[in-house]
């Protein structure tokens, strides 16, 4: 996840320039995008279906004045030394907590999604029998400069709040989250 390639950027950043988090947003849904279409053509072919699947690169838009640019909260990458944390947060500008006695974590915002820049792609594939897999981690956060021009944006999205957004885009009637976590039902 994102938090993997965060981690591959602070061990390789001698050797090779660091991703913005949005880039890193991208890499994580394409990878495991990847991953899971390839698993599940491999269960329909198995089953006698061929329906096509495909993964779809997703960006979310979100409002530059989101309260939540100013209160970041959500805590990514890895673990660091109160040092670190201090020289991280001079160098780079980071908001850093420390998290729960572990050690020291940057935090950046979590803006509520707005809308599905890939919607109309994603719509014309669903409705053309394709399995989508989209939005991804939340998609990748973006929002208009003002200029009009779309930029990345330092953030995470919650990723059942993009689900939901994207569920009523497709005017779906039953949103299924599954998860690893006990007792949730």
């Amino acid at each position: 996840q994102v938090g993997n390639i965060l981690l591959q950027n602070e061990i390789a950043k001698e050797t090779l320039p660091p991703m913005p988090l949005d880039v890193c947003g991208a890499e994580s849904q394409g990878m495991i995008g990847y991953m899971l279409q390839r698993a599940l053509r491999s269960e329909l072919e198995s089953a006698g279906q061929h329906i096509p699947v495909t993964t779809i690169v997703s960006q979310t838009l979100v409002d530059a004045k989101d309260p939540a640019f100013k209160n970041p909260t959500k805590p990514v990458g890895p673990f660091y030394t109160e040092k670190e944390a201090r020289r991280l947060q001079e160098s780079n500008g980071w908001h850093i907590i420390s998290d729960s006695g572990r050690g020291y974590r940057r935090v950046v915002p979590s803006p509520t999604p707005l809308d599905i820049l890939e919607k109309e792609t994603i719509i014309r594939l669903f409705e053309a029998g394709t399995v989508v897999i989209g939005v991804g981690g939340g998609g990748v956060p973006v929002m208009r400069d003002k200029d009009g021009r779309l930029r990345g944006v330092e953030a995470v999205l919650d990723k059942d709040r993009t689900a939901a957004l994207l569920g009523k885009i497709l005017g779906v009637e039953t949103l299924l989250i599954l998860t690893d976590v006990e007792k949730v039902f």
